[in-house]
């Protein structure tokens, strides 16, 4: 593992620390940069390493190395989790789980589709005309090469989400759009109604032709009408909602195949039923999503950490604003002909800080919007999860990913890492005796 080291601050003995700490652990310790109170040269330096490939972990002395405020901790921390660069720390720091699940409540109960873990809210970049040779899906409109949505026919592609998830037959659903288009060249049949429902680009994410399309409906209205939708029209599936989350001391193999029923995850030593660890894993996860835990979700992180972001966004603006009238005021000298050392140093710390504090704010925003999500959202996140049983293949998979860390099966035992509402601790749960016809018993460690 190709390491660099990284410490705020001018005290020496966390140079030695760091070194030390890499030699004892076997890490090979590329270089180890350091930066003062106010500066961001060599952490910009670390930035352009990690971009490049250059290591495969950073090494810190704690959690406050990563900047100034716990807001710049975690926007770094996230810079470094996108790249996929690992972050160790010297004096262990334990990240509390519940950001992940508010996450994936934001997502799921009529939030915007698109918002990322790692950027808050994210942008589309702008797309080529050559994106759309091909007629859009109904519900959009192309406007100067640029995806809009089309408000009237979105409408008509949430009345089809809603109509469905409440029970209503796809012929009815038919007769009420074309009742509304009575006149126009346009008819539904049943069909189009299947292809309306099946088709991701609502959800706005990303097309195969590498373009992303504004969200229609809701992460909620998906998957709820996708419950029904998978088990009245559902296709035979080979795939397991847990499987991208298995880690193992022995290679896997994932057989499917008539010598195979129900199908298995085949071990040179035992063999995994695959139904018997979904069900160990939805009745994990429906011992965890309980309305006690999602009323302490809400009261013990949502509501304190809003607060919290709330609190801190006045004086983060307004240091910005400090720091960016400082900055305009040298970078008016520098052009005016100031051009000595002392000048070109003092605007590249104040560049940095203009940053810093932008991302301090951008990160603030993006906080606050997470955790001012209402009570009623998260108990209908958590209603959601505990029905794990009944719930289509794709809304078992996203509620896995927001409880469960991960799950390794090693030894022949299987662990599972899950995240707790109540605290945000991960709790360690062993899945004991794995049969070929299931796994009987689950106990926490």
């Amino acid at each position: 593992m190709n390491c660099i080291g990284y410490f705020r601050g001018s005290q020496g003995d966390r140079r030695a620390l760091i070194a030390e700490y890499a030699a004892r652990s076997g890490i090979k310790l590329i270089e180890v940069l350091s930066d003062g109170k106010d500066e961001y040269s060599a952490f910009r330096e670390l930035q352009t390493l990690v971009k490049l490939g250059e290591c495969d972990a950073v090494l810190l002395p704690n959690y406050r190395s990563l900047g100034e405020d716990r807001y710049v901790c975690l926007e770094n921390e996230l810079f470094f989790k996108r790249n996929g660069v690992r972050t160790i720390y010297i004096k262990r720091h334990v990240p509390d789980q519940r950001h992940e699940l508010m996450i994936a409540v934001k997502r799921f109960a009529g939030f915007d589709p698109m918002w990322s873990a790692g950027y808050g809210r994210s942008i589309p970049e702008t797309d080529d005309l050559d994106c759309f040779r091909r007629k859009p899906p109904f519900g959009y409109r192309i406007v100067d090469g640029e995806a809009l949505v089309d408000e009237a026919d979105a409408r008509i592609v949430n009345y089809i989400f809603d109509e469905y998830a409440s029970g209503k037959r796809i012929a009815e659903i038919c007769d009420g759009i074309n009742t509304r288009l009575a006149g126009e060249d346009c008819r539904f049949g049943n069909m189009t109604v299947k292809t309306v429902l099946r088709n991701e680009h609502y959800l706005g994410r990303k097309s195969k032709k590498g373009y992303v399309l504004p969200p229609i409906i809701r992460l909620e209205q998906w998957f709820s009408a996708h419950e029904r939708l998978e088990r009245e029209y559902g296709t035979e599936r080979r795939a397991f909602p847990f499987f991208d989350r298995i880690f193992s001391d022995k290679s896997v193999s994932y057989l499917v195949g008539r010598a195979y029923s129900p199908e298995y995850f085949r071990r040179e030593d035992y063999n995994v039923c695959v139904e018997g660890l979904e069900e160990a894993f939805c009745r994990l996860i429906m011992s965890f999503a309980t309305k006690e835990n999602a009323r302490l979700l809400y009261e013990g992180f949502a509501l304190p950490e809003a607060g919290l972001a709330k609190a801190a966004l006045p004086e983060a603006a307004r240091a910005h604003n400090r720091v960016l009238a400082r900055f305009k005021r040298r970078l008016r000298a520098v052009k005016e002909g100031d051009f000595s050392d002392e000048a070109q140093r003092e605007l590249e710390r104040l560049t940095d800080l203009k940053n810093v504090g932008a991302m301090r704010l951008r990160r603030i925003s993006s906080e606050l919007e997470l955790c001012s999500a209402e009570a009623d959202a998260i108990d209908r996140f958590f209603s959601r999860a505990a029905r794990m049983r009944e719930l289509s293949f794709e809304e078992k998979a996203f509620i896995a990913d927001a409880f469960i860390c991960a799950v390794r099966i090693r030894e022949g035992i299987v662990e599972a890492l899950v995240r707790d509402p109540s605290d945000g601790s991960a709790k360690k749960l062993t899945l004991e005796g794995v049969p070929i016809d299931g796994i009987k018993t689950a106990k926490q460690q």
